[in-house]
Parts: C-alpha cells; structure tokens; sequence
C-alpha cells in the first residue's frame, strides 16, 4: 500500500504539512522546532487520532449490537419464541454470537429458557 493510499498516513502527512505551515508562520526564516520535536508532535497527534477512531468504533459496536438485541425482543413480542437459528438469521451473526446475546439477554432479565437440549427455545421473561 503506498503511503499516499493509506489514509493514516495521508492524516499524518497533512498533519505535519500544518504544524511546519504553522511554524513557518511564527519562525521569520528561522527554525523555531528541530526534527525530533516534529516527530513528537506528530506522533501525538497520530496516537490521539488513533484513541478517537477505536472510540468511534467501539460506541459503534455498542450500537450496532443493541441494535441486534432490539430486533431480538421485537421478534420475541411477536413470536412468543425464538431459537438460536432465528437470531442468526434475524441479526445476521455467528452460532457463538448468538449464544452471546442470548446470555446477555438472560442476565438482563429479559428472556428465560422454555426447555433443554437441541430443541432449546427462548421466551420473553
């Protein structure tokens, strides 16, 4: 991947474009900021940009997954039942992700286990 392709990289460019425009700006010709103290800079800005793309990500997941809950119980409000079968079609996720969910909703107390075994179905609490 080049370096001009890799929108990281095109932020930290951009990034270091402004901070030298900056200084050019306070520093009348001179240097006002050597190349270690850019590249502090830089690397600063690189790792808060980073913390605030895996925040996105992360409230994003959240989302997405209550989202997936949601159809879940609306499902079950008209349904009476589900299995782990329909909740991976109904969210469009993995046998564990299912399991997952299913656990979650058990221990928010909003679901219950009807029976055992491979005929296993949830109903609304």
């Amino acid at each position: 991947m080049s370096h001009f392709n890799n929108p990281i990289r095109s932020k930290t460019l951009k990034s270091q474009t402004q901070i030298l425009k900056k200084l050019s700006k306070f520093s009348s010709g001179t240097t006002v900021i050597n190349e270690t103290e850019l590249d502090t800079l830089v690397q600063t800005r690189l790792h808060e940009l980073l913390a605030d793309l895996k925040k996105q990500a992360d409230e994003k997941r959240k989302e997405m997954k209550e989202h997936k809950l949601t159809k879940i119980l609306e499902h079950l409000e008209e349904n009476t039942t589900i299995t782990n079968r329909q909740i991976r079609t109904i969210t469009d996720v993995s046998e564990m992700t299912a399991v997952y969910y299913l656990r979650e909703l058990i221990e928010r107390e909003k679901i219950e286990r009807m029976n055992k075994g491979r005929n296993v179905a949830y109903k609304l609490k």
